[in-house]
């Protein structure tokens, strides 16, 4: 097999109809053909570890390079001593405390409440983990460094600094899309003698300098403070320890970054925003001559300048300091491209646009071979035809649709979809613009949920079907399973088994074919931890002469099905032989995890008695004190969830079928000045409740976190009256809207 074999997946190129893509199924021949091209070139990469495949920095690109080469080049640029300093050991747990205090702090001065508190509190922070992406574009392939900080200490803290930052920070040269652009230059008419330019700042993250953050940070103070109760120096000391926790590990070696920011620090575009609106106010007013136009994308300005000063305008940009330095680019025959658009000078010297594609694009969009929703589809298909219209107001329709044609025929998208779409975009642009009796209806419908599932032909499309009557609100995406992306080669430092958290493990009993199947939010060793001590504190027990049936170690036996297997039959499990069988980012997701992997391990004891799928099991709610609330399909399966726990489990938990209860709704979010009394005569009148509407105040709670709205009722009522409450989603109390919960 050779590697133009191997690699058929990318090229792969086989014609066949839209309606036989859009229901496609496992079984399809040409399903089982990108299957077997896919792990071709799996194995062929497994086989040949020495070659490296990575998505290039842009253009939706794929670049396959020596590993070795990749690890020189990477190595080459670390070695930079004015950007990088190695590190002896692993700073986490350094960075981590600082960033815990720091939380701490805010919290202890009432700079913020004890929800934000928590959520920039962390106890799973793992060193983030260097990687290198290959720039296609450029000759020899040089990597661009990116530092996902995900997983890093400071990485809420960075993220909650940058919000304040962003809403203080006054952008009147920034471009929000390519769209208002092509708006706003569609209007300016270029004076004689001047040229279009552009500038681009190399490497602006790495280098942006922290004296000009806290310069620029005082001197934006008066708009900075309206936005936070955090006083100048605190801020000030904050902003400089997310600066200063940069670090990363990249084969084995722990890296400091001394330099600027990194890429990957959420901090690091809004920092940029700042130094560089400071920057281009001071370089205008320093230069003696106007400039007509200047717009910025991040670090890519855009310019309209007389023709002889376009020396004068580089020198002024690149002398503001010595880190940020620029590049620029000329008009050539009056074209200039910038972001995804060519500004073409006309005759006139007025401007138009047309749509650009960078040679270094791949030219790939989703693939109508690919297995998606055929609705995901036909919205790459609208979304080019838009795109290419707004943005080409130098072309007719004619070369727009040749475009469009050349684009989405290169992805496979057939002739005949491609001109129906076509025919149909007029009608759709126009729908677009006619907006406002939707907005009004939308005032009134309910915040929308957004969910999503992995596409799988067939099974997905029904799914949805079933869920969309029941749960309008519910707005469901579907993502691809084998996307290209999986071939990738995982080119980053592994990370060690203990580090991991939000799993599910698997422990394995010494003496018997039982293990233990748990989870955890902490990382896997504090966990572990946890179990050891809990076994260290049995063995301490029972070499102190006491029983089973003594109350220390009933006690012990409550905290997990571990212990109580051990104190029970007086085995031991090995701890070393954990293994990760789950993992996901959702902490919801944790006890559904577990339950399905607890009911698919045959070897784990409680599955030999329970079996929740038969038993009506719907929801398990664990509490704190060690007890847990199970809901069923149905009263007939509590009761036989009941018969069924006191035969087998008896000896270990006392269960109990709560009874009927009427139903019980919270209704959130009003003020202090509606009562019990007066809450159930305002709730029946201004929301048309039947009469009589059976409605019971149980009690009035106020949460403190809120200083508007405090207030939530819970109430008890019949059920017509529940059904109603349920259809309203939001209640009308006074002259508030309040969330029904």
């Amino acid at each position: 097999m050779n590697a133009a074999t191997s690699f058929a997946i990318i090229e792969l190129k086989r014609e066949f109809s839209e309606n036989k893509a859009s229901r496609l199924t496992n079984s399809d021949p040409d399903f089982k053909l990108l299957k077997i091209a896919q792990n071709d070139t799996a194995k062929f990469l497994k086989s040949n570890p020495d070659i490296c495949v990575l998505p290039a920095d842009k253009g939706n690109r794929e670049a396959v390079m020596m590993t070795e080469d990749y690890d020189q080049k990477m190595q080459t640029l670390l070695s930079d001593t004015d950007t990088y300093t190695k590190i002896k050991a692993d700073p986490t747990h350094k960075y981590q405390t600082s960033n815990n205090n720091f939380a701490l702090r805010l919290l202890d001065l009432k700079l913020i409440d004890y929800h934000t508190a928590n959520r920039l509190r962390t106890s799973t922070a793992t060193c983030p983990r260097i990687y290198g992406q290959p720039k296609a574009h450029k000759p020899e392939l040089p990597l661009r460094l990116v530092v996902p900080g995900m997983t890093s200490p400071s990485y809420e803290l960075s993220k909650y600094i940058c919000k304040i930052y962003q809403a203080s920070i006054s952008t009147k040269y920034n471009i929000s899309d390519s769209r208002s652009f092509c708006q706003f230059i569609n209007t300016i008419t270029i004076p004689p003698n001047h040229r279009m330019i552009s500038l681009d700042v190399v490497s602006l993250f790495t280098n942006i300098p922290k004296d000009l953050v806290i310069r620029d940070t005082i001197n934006n103070w008066d708009s900075i403070k309206t936005n936070t109760a955090i006083n100048l120096d605190l801020f000030i000391e904050v902003v400089t320890f997310c600066m200063d926790s940069s670090y990363f590990v990249f084969r084995n070696q722990h890296y400091h970054q001394i330099a600027g920011t990194a890429m990957g620090n959420p901090l690091s575009p809004t920092l940029a925003d700042l130094i560089m609106e400071t920057l281009i106010d001071t370089v205008i007013r320093h230069l003696s001559f106007s400039i007509k136009v200047l717009r910025k994308y991040v670090d890519d300005l855009y310019l309209i300048v007389p023709h002889d000063k376009i020396g004068d305008v580089l020198k002024a940009f690149n002398s503001y300091h010595p880190n940020i330095q620029f590049t620029f680019e000329e008009q050539k025959e009056g074209r200039l491209p910038y972001l995804d658009m060519t500004l073409v000078r006309q005759q006139d010297d007025t401007i138009r646009t047309e749509w650009y594609m960078k040679s270094i694009a791949s030219g790939r969009f989703l693939n109508f071979r690919s297995i998606h929703l055929f609705s995901q589809k036909l919205n790459v298909v609208y979304n080019l035809i838009e795109r290419v219209y707004h943005l080409s107001t130098n072309m007719n329709d004619i070369q727009k649709r040749k475009i469009i044609a050349q684009q989405l025929t290169f992805n496979d998208y057939p002739r005949s979809l491609i001109n129906r779409c076509l025919n149909r975009m007029n009608n759709k642009l126009n729908q677009k613009n006619d907006n406002n009796s939707s907005n009004r209806e939308s005032i009134l419908k309910p915040d929308p949920t957004y969910r999503s599932l992995p596409y799988i032909p067939q099974l997905t499309p029904q799914i949805i079907k079933i869920f969309r009557p029941n749960y309008s609100n519910v707005t469901i995406a579907t993502k691809s399973i084998n996307t290209v992306s999986n071939l990738y080669t995982r080119i980053k430092d592994t990370l060690l088994k203990m580090h991991h958290h939000n799993v599910i493990y698997r422990i394995p009993c010494q003496t018997c074919e039982c293990t233990y199947v748990g989870m955890t939010r902490n990382l896997l060793k504090t966990r572990l931890s946890g179990h050891r001590s809990n076994i260290s504190k049995l063995e301490e027990l029972l070499n102190a002469g006491l029983t089973h049936v003594d109350s220390d170690i009933m006690q012990l036996r409550e905290k997990t099905a571990l212990v109580a297997h051990c104190i029970d039959h007086d085995h031991r499990f090995d701890l070393t032989a954990t293994t990760i069988l789950d993992q996901t980012q959702k902490h919801s997701s944790l006890p559904f995890l577990e339950m399905i992997w607890i009911y698919n391990n045959n070897t784990t004891e409680i599955q030999g008695k329970l079996d929740p799928v038969s038993l009506g099991v719907k929801e398990v709610y664990y509490r704190p004190n060690g007890e847990a609330t199970v809901r069923c399909d149905s009263r007939e399966s509590a009761l036989k969830l009941l018969s069924t726990v006191k035969a087998n489990l008896s000896e270990k938990y006392n269960a109990d079928v709560q009874k009927a209860l009427k139903p019980r709704v919270k209704v959130a979010g009003f003020t202090d000045d509606i009562t019990a009394e007066n809450f159930v005569e305002k709730l029946i009148q201004q929301n048309n409740f039947p009469q009589p509407a059976n409605l019971t105040v149980i009690r009035i709670v106020r949460n403190e976190k809120h200083t508007d709205n405090p207030m939530s009722a819970i109430i008890e009522t019949d059920a017509k009256t529940f059904e109603k409450l349920m259809q309203l989603q939001h209640v009308n109390l006074g002259w508030m809207r309040c969330k029904n919960v």
